[in-house]
C-alpha cells in the first residue's frame, strides 16, 4: 500500500513540475534572425506555455526583442490571465511594449472580447505617441466606426488621421 502511494505521489509531482514548459524551450522558439510567429510549435508546449511567455515578457533582464516576441506570441492565448497581461502592457508608458501589448491584445481579443479591446483602444487614442494614436484607431475603425469618427474629427494632425484611415 505505502509503495501504491508513493508510485502516485511521485506520478502527481512529476506531472504538476511538466504542467508549465521549462523556460529554454520557450525561449528557443523566440530565437532565430527571421524570427515569425507560428502557432503550432507555441500550442504543442501544451498548458502553462503562456506563463511562461508572460514571465519572459515581464523579465527586464532579457533582451527587448525576446520580450517584444513573447508579447506577440501571447497572442495566440485568448484567456483573462493573458488579457489582464496584454492589458497592462498596452497602457505601460514605454511606447514598445504598449504597441505590441495592444497589438497582441486585438489579435487574442477582439472578436471574443471586444469591450476588452475596446476600452484600451480608446485609452491609447489620448496617447501623445501618434504611433499609438494610429494603431489604437485603426483597431476601433474594425469595432466601434462612430468612435473612430470622433477620433478623427478631434486628432489635429492630418497625417495621423490619414494613417489611421489607411
Amino acid at each position: 500500500m505505502k509503495s501504491v502511494i508513493l508510485l502516485v505521489l511521485i506520478f502527481v509531482n512529476t506531472s504538476l513540475v511538466m504542467a508549465v514548459p521549462e523556460r529554454n524551450k520557450v525561449m528557443r522558439l523566440l530565437e532565430g534572425r527571421h524570427w515569425e510567429l507560428r502557432e503550432g510549435p507555441f500550442k504543442r508546449l501544451g498548458e502553462g506555455a503562456d506563463q511562461r511567455l508572460r514571465e519572459i515578457a515581464d523579465n527586464t533582464s532579457l533582451t527587448n526583442y525576446l520580450r517584444f516576441r513573447a508579447l506577440i506570441a501571447l497572442s495566440l492565448y485568448d484567456n483573462e490571465e493573458t488579457g489582464v497581461h496584454l492589458e497592462r502592457h498596452a497602457r505601460s508608458g514605454d511606447s514598445s511594449f504598449a504597441r505590441r501589448g495592444f497589438s497582441s491584445l486585438s489579435r487574442a481579443f477582439s472578436r471574443s472580447e471586444p469591450d476588452r479591446v475596446r476600452k484600451v483602444a480608446e485609452h491609447l487614442m489620448e496617447s501623445p505617441e501618434a504611433q499609438l494614436r494610429i494603431a489604437a484607431a485603426r483597431e476601433m475603425r474594425k469595432i466601434d466606426p462612430p468612435t473612430f469618427q470622433k477620433f478623427l474629427q478631434r486628432e489635429s494632425k492630418a497625417w495621423v488621421r490619414e494613417a489611421a484611415r489607411e
